[in-house]
């Protein structure tokens, strides 16, 4: 089995998405959007090059805030197969679940409030976002490994845990 890091809402934060990408042990990076902050700023450099360098085999979907700055085209969504598991990516700006058709796994990101739901034999995940999260929720990210959704905050703590099978 494979391992999946999932983040989302980088927003510059070149730190914390170093202390993720330093901690975390993982063989694929999907990345749903706003690798930028609301306005430009020079960590946002920092971030684009990081993760246009990033040494793993990343996925990434273009986010609300993502621009003419952004220096690589990324799609508004994607759909992936890893270890016979369907997913779809999005940054959730544009589709939601009910309009993406078929898939195991559901990800977005945008609304900065992380959560993990098993709907009708679906799954449906957004990791919040680890610069400037909403509601109540913790700066976040998802690591899925031995077919476990692990939502932890930025320090590696778990939040939460769901099965995916």
């Amino acid at each position: 089995m494979h391992s999946i890091l999932v983040l989302s809402d980088i927003h510059g934060d070149i730190d914390t998405l170093n202390l993720i990408l330093e901690k975390e042990n993982y063989d694929y990076v999907f990345f749903l959007g706003d690798a930028i902050d609301y306005y430009w700023k020079e960590e946002n450099k920092e971030v684009i090059d990081k993760l246009s360098n990033i040494s793993k085999i990343l996925f990434s979907v273009k986010g609300n805030c993502d621009n003419f700055h952004t220096p690589y085209n990324n799609p508004l969504i994607q759909r992936i197969t890893i270890d016979n598991i369907n997913y779809v990516l999005t940054h959730g700006m544009l589709y939601n679940k009910d309009t993406v058709g078929d898939y195991d796994i559901y990800i977005e990101g945008h609304t900065h409030k992380s959560k993990i739901i098993k709907e009708n034999n679906k799954i449906i995940i957004n990791p919040g976002s680890i610069s400037k999260p909403r509601g109540n929720t913790y700066k976040s990210y998802i690591l899925i490994k031995n077919n476990i959704i692990y939502l932890k905050d930025i320090y590696g703590n778990i939040i939460e845990t769901t099965k995916i099978k």
